[in-house]
């Protein structure tokens, strides 16, 4: 789905399995759930007759419902706005020396905590280089999203890592009875913060190349085409 900001909870980082049984048991039942209901959704049921049994009794007939059974694909291009990203040998340059720390480091045998916090700088300064690299010097990124309707039923998924609330909204407005929105779709080029984590600062704001407003607009986007698939 749109995982951009989701995360197990408080328990859901360290390594106690029990937290981990407890949290797959949760998302077990919620599908075991679903997966009961649907066939009650996709019959109809009549009322045939009474039977007195002490206490009169309803007898129901049940039939399968005859379904939308369109099947549609389409894709769209998105042009989200970038962030101003510094030249790509610049972001290079930066990576390789704190590359060049971590290594000294881990030649010297330097204190976990140490290590720790120069790996931290090295992975963001690989994202930032990458960044760099793909976008440096534009203003926009074009994105492809795609999506396949099933009926009334449509999967929309883009090669990004957007947050909750860009999913959530697509669905709040699509015109399907069921939208499933999903990152990672074709590949994960960067995040897609929402525009009030750009103010609450963070690893996904900060590594994104994308300027704020460019999840919702994504999301604008989606749901036009959403609508002109229906």
């Amino acid at each position: 789905g749109c995982a951009g900001n989701v995360g197990p909870g408080p328990e859901g980082f360290g390594a106690d399995v029990a937290a981990m049984r407890r949290i797959g048991e949760t998302l077990g039942a919620a599908a075991v759930q679903t997966a009961l209901e649907i066939d009650g959704r996709s019959r109809t049921h009549r009322f045939s007759r009474v039977v007195e049994s002490g206490a009169p009794l309803g007898v129901w007939t049940s039939e399968a419902r005859p379904g939308d059974e369109t099947l549609a694909a389409a894709c769209k291009t998105v042009a989200l706005p970038l962030k101003e990203l510094p030249p790509y040998r610049e972001a290079k340059a930066a990576y390789e020396r704190f590359a060049e720390e971590l290594d000294e480091l881990r030649r010297r045998r330097a204190p976990g905590e140490e290590i720790r916090d120069a790996t931290y700088k090295v992975k963001r300064a690989r994202i930032a280089m990458y960044n760099a690299e793909l976008y440096a010097g534009r203003k926009e990124a074009l994105i492809e999203a795609h999506f396949i309707r099933l009926g009334d039923a449509v999967l929309a998924g883009a090669p990004l890592e957007p947050f909750a609330e860009t999913g959530m909204e697509i669905r709040r407005r699509s015109p399907f009875a069921h939208t499933f929105v999903g990152g990672y779709a074709n590949g994960v080029i960067a995040y897609l913060p929402v525009a009030a984590a750009y103010g609450e600062g963070g690893y996904e704001a900060e590594s994104s190349p994308y300027a704020m407003g460019a999840a919702e607009k994504f999301a604008d986007e989606v749901v036009g085409c959403l609508h002109a698939l229906r």
